[in-house]
């Protein structure tokens, strides 16, 4: 699945103001936050009987590309 080029921009941006990122669900709620409403239909959301976090396709291409351009890895939800 390709990533919007929106996303990596903010990504970037986050990166050039010295955030880092070290678990997942930080850098979603940052995203989420930061990302217009019609593009948070890329994200998964909890699952409502036992409201843990899933990541979808989107979400682990996500992950792969921030390590790919940060070398850290991000904790997922159940780590």
């Amino acid at each position: 699945m390709q990533i919007p080029d929106r996303i990596k921009d903010e990504l970037l941006l986050a990166k050039m103001h010295g955030l880092k990122f070290k678990e997942w669900m930080v850098m979603k709620r940052y995203l989420l936050r930061v990302l217009p409403s019609q593009m948070r239909t890329y994200f998964s959301t909890r699952d409502s009987y036992t409201k843990q976090q899933h990541l979808n396709e989107f979400e682990n291409e996500l992950v792969k590309y921030y390590y790919s351009q940060t070398s850290n890895i991000l904790r997922l939800p159940h780590d």
